[in-house]
Parts: structure tokens; sequence; C-alpha cells
């Protein structure tokens, strides 16, 4: 009986604490309590809707979405294209299990990344099962007699590996007055035949994947008609020639031209920069306006509650009022939509929220009375280079044809070379067609760009002046490199943990701080270019971060200057083996939890203040498919260079390559922005040259490791 009453005071003191904390403690006037209850109702109803409402608008406007059409007797998986709209259940998201011959939409760079993903993980999966021969004799008596009889977890990364904890003292002159340890960990040409066979098996690989990679460009190639398949663009056009006209003249010897376009070298497309930043700060201004209307129309309503509440009205009095308070406050915000920037600035002045006013002290929000500035001061600069432009020399020629046809033939018959072009060799005229521009210029032709790749106000940019910049970049990527070995040289002293640690970190920033440079300091051409830029800095900071720092350190002298080599120690492998598992658990799993867009969709959206711009954080995570293949690039480096003396790393490989395959595609469909489609396997071809690169430099490392076994540097040199 008392336990029953103690169980039923307790729920009655659980029932009123509840009551009190929502808001109906007795000492409330209940004219309060009712406003407050319906506004948390309101509030509470309102983002339940703009979670659901930017939840849907995310699935239907900012995630790739596809609708099934017939192919004579085939269904194919057509990607709806951007602004696409599709009544009804017509489109569905594109599915984890979407084969790569149905993600076409996303163009060829993204199905040939995932083809070469799967391929070569399958191949590190076939190398893994020939090299645990290797592995076996490394953890055998007959390399090491210190070895277990059986494989334990406590072992880490040593068993199978080529550790050697069996020395003995040998004597380092003639009359033995010292001694030095000597590893006593024989290796035999079993170990050599292994690697042969898996250099084999990888380069058979290397060169079927080239083939089947082109096989698949071709074929997707020509299910995929652009505009590119129809341009040309001249590369060193006469700087007079400004005439459309002439041009089609021109090149209506290969067929009807389409159009013509002659992008001119003025102020090095500074007003084209320019142009564009007005017309950004422009948008800025009317979303700036957008917010403050939103702000003012809030501030109206709360002080119409403050009213309500030191109003004596009844209930039902106060539930009529309160159907009327958005109307009034929109009503009152609308009044100010057509004042002038700095006279809404000044009337919102009191609706400002201090999270707004302080963003706006920090710099991370400009004043609408910031923007007209950058507005005035943009038009001045605008003025000036149009009073000091004096002549319009041409730089480049785009010209697009009506036929496939008429740009192939145009392509074969000025595809003379770079030189004879440079020095406007005579060349005999095919079919009659006239190959001298004005008689005088033999044109350097290719295939243009696609459009949307192309950045105009870069066209005319000199060749010297982007390798200037280059060599810039390169200069303050190798300064970072520097610091980058000092900082994971004493870490690797430390600890293997936090080193690794610290290497996934330089792996993850190295990208965005190449992306900073580039942005900061080059200007390309193309987007295309900008990307073969991205994906040279980020290779050569990922491998040197990866590899040739875990090299160097394990090869060079200590602190006394003793070589003391450390390539068979247990604390080099461990080293090895955890920055492995790095790639395979710890880095993927970053790029799942998407911190920056995550901040975007859930904290930096809901602040906002307007829709636009809210919906503006929904679009996903920037993401550049070179980034992508360079993370593909590491890794199989990292392998090549260490399975000599750690046969395991095939089985990582394999693993990281199928995660990769998984968690890249869930962040495509799911995470990342919608991107303009990869029109050309650029970026694949560079990558298969780098994996022959890989193999290359595989087989002087392991070629090495044999001939320096076992790194104890007892061996006398012959003179």
């Amino acid at each position: 009986m008392a336990t029953m009453q103690i169980r039923k005071a307790k729920d009655g003191l659980v029932h009123i604490l509840n009551w009190v904390l929502r808001g109906g403690c007795c000492f409330r006037p209940s004219k309060e309590h009712f406003i407050d209850k319906k506004i948390r109702k309101e509030a509470e109803e309102l983002r339940l809707t703009q979670f659901a409402t930017s939840n849907k608008t995310r699935e239907e406007q900012y995630m790739p979405r596809y609708v099934v059409e017939e192919n004579g007797e085939q269904k194919i998986h057509r990607g709806l294209e951007k602004g696409e709209f599709v009544e009804g259940d017509g489109s569905k998201l594109f599915s984890l299990f979407t084969s790569i011959s149905n993600m076409q939409h996303f163009g060829i760079g993204v199905c040939l990344y995932f083809h070469i993903t799967t391929v070569y993980g399958c191949v590190l999966l076939v190398c893994a099962v020939i090299s645990s021969w290797n592995a076996v004799y490394f953890n055998s008596k007959e390399y090491s007699q210190h070895n277990p009889e059986s494989w334990e977890i406590t072992d880490k990364f040593t068993a199978g590996s080529a550790v050697c904890t069996d020395v003995e003292a040998v004597c380092t002159n003639s009359e033995c007055s010292t001694t030095d340890d000597q590893l006593q960990c024989p290796v035999g040409y079993e170990l050599g035949i292994v690697n042969v066979i898996i250099i084999a098996v990888i380069a058979i690989a290397l060169v079927v994947v080239s083939m089947r990679e082109e096989k698949e460009s071709d074929k997707i190639d020509v299910s995929e008609q652009t505009a590119q398949d129809y341009s040309i663009i001249v590369e060193d056009p006469d700087q007079d020639a400004i005439d459309p006209d002439e041009w089609r003249d021109f090149f209506g010897q290969w067929g009807k031209v389409f159009s013509v376009t002659t992008v001119t070298n003025v102020n090095d497309g500074q007003m084209l920069r320019l142009a564009k930043r007005y017309a950004f700060v422009e948008r800025e201004i009317e979303l700036e306006r957008e917010d403050l209307l939103t702000l003012q129309k809030k501030h109206l309503k709360k002080n119409a509650l403050q009213a309500l509440k030191e109003s004596d009205k009844s209930e039902d009095e106060l539930a009529i009022e309160w159907d009327e308070i958005d109307s009034k406050a929109e009503k009152g915000a609308d009044k100010l939509r057509d004042l002038d920037n700095d006279a809404l600035l000044e009337a919102t002045m009191e609706a400002k929220s201090k999270f707004k006013g302080f963003m706006e002290r920090i710099g991370l929000d400009k004043t609408i009375g910031q923007l007209e500035a950058e507005k005035k001061s943009l038009v001045s600069q605008m003025d000036e280079l149009v009073a000091d432009i004096q002549d319009t020399n041409v730089a480049k020629v785009l010209v697009t044809f009506n036929e496939e046809k008429s740009q192939r033939n145009c392509l074969e018959d000025l595809s003379v070379g770079l030189i004879p072009a440079i020095l406007n060799w005579d060349i005999k005229s095919v079919d009659g067609k006239k190959l001298k521009f004005r008689d005088t210029n033999l044109l350097a032709v290719r295939e243009a760009p696609e459009p949307e790749d192309i950045i105009y106000e870069n066209l005319g940019i000199d060749d010297y002046k982007i390798v200037l910049q280059q060599c810039l970049t390169y200069s303050i990527l190798i300064c970072m490199l520097a610091v980058a070995f000092f900082l994971i040289r004493y870490a690797m002293d430390e600890s293997a943990f936090i080193a690794s640690l610290i290497i996934s970190g330089c792996n993850s920033a190295f990208p965005t701080l190449n992306k900073m440079l580039i942005r900061t300091f080059e200007k390309h051409r193309t987007y295309s270019d900008i990307e073969n830029s991205y994906l040279w800095k980020t290779i050569l900071a990922r491998w040197f971060t990866s590899v040739i720092i875990v090299y160097i350190v394990a090869i060079m002298p200590d602190e006394d200057g003793m070589f003391e080599n450390e390539v068979l120690k247990e604390k080099n492998i461990n080293q090895i083996g955890t920055i492995l598992i790095f790639e395979v658990m710890f880095n993927p799993f970053c790029r799942l939890l998407d911190p920056m867009g995550n901040f975007n969709r859930f904290v930096k959206g809901p602040l906002s203040g307007t829709s636009d711009r809210a919906e503006g954080c929904q679009l996903g995570t920037r993401w550049m498919l070179a980034e992508r293949f360079t993370d593909l690039n590491k890794l199989l480096m990292m392998i090549m260079m260490f399975t000599g003396i750690f046969p395991l790393g095939y089985w990582f490989g394999a693993a990281a390559c199928f995660v990769a395959y998984w968690v890249d595609k869930f962040c495509i469909l799911r995470l990342f922005r919608i991107n303009p489609p990869v029109t050309n396997d650029r970026l694949t071809r560079i990558s298969q040259t780098t994996y022959g690169v890989i193999l290359l430099i595989h087989c002087i490392a392991t070629t090495a490791y044999y001939y320096s076994w076992p790194f104890d540097n007892l061996c006398e040199k012959k003179k």
C-alpha cells in the first residue's frame, strides 16, 4: 500500500513539473499563458514546416533525379537537367545501386571514375591473394625465429610483414675490435617471383583498363551529343580580324557555319570580371532588402504580441486578434518596400537581431550601405576601363558548325602541328581549300571546350603569364610541404597514431590549400585547366605526405648522424599500417559526416533570414572530380611503394577501393552539389598515366628493398 501511494505521489509530482515546464505555472496570468502557448505552437509548426519543406525542396531540386525512357526495346535512365521539372511521380532519386551505365547523366568522367575504382579494387584483391605467399613466409620460422606459431590480433600490423627481430653480433673490422648487430632474416628468389607475377597482373590490368576506358569513352561520347562535337577554337587569330563574317566565310569551306564568336583581349578580361561582380552585388542588395523586411515583420509581430499581453481582453478576443497579427505585420513591412536603401536601413534599425548585428560587426554579413559602396566602386572601375580602351585585339575565335562532319573535316585539314602554325609554313591545300587565313596566317586550330567549361574573361591571357603564375604557386606549395615534413617527422618519433592523424589532416588540408592558391594566384582559360592544375598539385602533395616522408624518415640518419635503417623495424611497419587504416576508414567517414554541408543545411540555412538564401544553403557541398582521382592515386602509390615489405597492404588497398566506391557514390547522389557533367575523359587519361608511373616506382622500390636487404648497412662496398 505504501509503495502504491509513493508511486501515485511520484506520478503527480512529474505531472505538475511537466505542466510548469510547459508554461502552465499557476503564478502566471492565464492571458500570458494563452499567448505564450500559441507562440510556442506556431513556432513549432513553422519549424516543422520549414524543415519538411527544405528537405522536400532539396530532394526535388538539388538532388540528382532521373526518369525512365524507352529507347527501342531498352529502358534507359535519363537524368533531369537543372531546372527541369516532371509532374507527378514521373521522376525518382538515383538509387545507390544504380549501375554505372545508367549514370551517364553525370558525364564520362564520373562514370569512368567509378569504373576504374571497381576494377582496381578487384585487381588489388587478386594481388592480395597472390601476395599471401610472401605474407606467410614473412610470418614463418624460416624467415625469423622469433615469429609466433600463429598470427595474433595483438601483433597489430607486424604479422605477415617483413619485420625482422633476429640479430647476430658480427665484427665490423679486421681486428674485431668493434661489433654491430646484423639482421638474420633471409629472403629468397621466391619473393621476387611473386612480385614479378603481381607486376605482370597490374601491367595487364593497366593495358586492359586503358583499352576498356577508351571504348567506354567512345561509347558514352557517341550517346551524348554536345556543342563540343560541332565547335573549334582558333588559338592564333589575326589581332585585327574582329569581323565575324570574315571568319564565317573562311570556315564556310568545310560546311555551313552556325555561329562565330570573336573574343577580344580587353584589359585581360578585367571588364568581364567586374561585370560578374556587379551582378552578384546587385543580387546581394535584393536579398539584403528582403532580409530586412522579414526582420521588420517579426519585429512588428513581437510588438503586437506584447501589446496583447498588456491589454485587458479576454481569451476569445485574444483569439480573434491573433488571427489578424500576421496580416497587420506583413502590411506594415510592405509599407517600407518602396523606400530607398538608406531609408530602409534606418527604418529597420530596431528590428535587426543581435545575431545579424554581430555578423555585421565581424564582417561576415555586409550591410546595404557597404554593398552600395561596393557597387559604386565597381561602376567607377568599369567607367575607367572603358575610357582606357584604345584597341580591341582578337585573342581567340570560336566557330560552331551545323554538322559534326564539317568540324571533323576542318580539324583534319588544319591539324598541321604547332611549329608549322607558328612559322606559317606553306601547306598544300586539300581539295582546293584555302588553309591560310588572309593568305598569310596558318591557323592553330583544335576542338573547342564545352561552352560551360570556358572562362571567357581569361581567354586572352598570355601563355607566359600562366607559366609565371604556376611557378609562383608551386613555390608556395613546396614551402608548405617543407613545413609538413618537419611536423610529420617529429610526430613519427612520438607516436604512429599521432603521425597518421597529422598525415590524414595534411591529406585533407592540402586540397583546400591548393584551391586557395589556384583561386588567388592563377588564371586559367577553362575550368578543365583549373582541375588539371589542382590535380597535379594535389597528387604531389599527397604523394609527399603519405609516402615520400615515411620512406625518407625510415632511411635518414639519426641525431648522431648514424644511418640506422629502420625499414624492417616494427615502428616503420606499424606506421605504414596505421596510415592505411586511416585511408580505409577515417577519410571516407569524414566525407560521410559532411560537416560543411550539414552546417549550411541545419545552422546557416535557418539563420539566413530569407527563403532564397535558405535554399542556397541546400545546394550541397562543393566537390571536384579531380580530388576523387587524387585520393585513388595516393592510395595506389602508398600500397605499391611499401608492399615489398608489407604484403598485407594489398588487402587494405582493395578494401579502400570498395569503400571509396560506395561512399563516393552516396555522396554524389545524396550530399554533394550537382556539378555540370564531366564530358571528357581527360582526368582518366592523366590518372592512367600516373598509374603507369606508380607501377614503375613499385618496380624500382621493390628492387631497392631486395638489393639492400636486410638494411643493416654492414656489408662492405666495393671500391
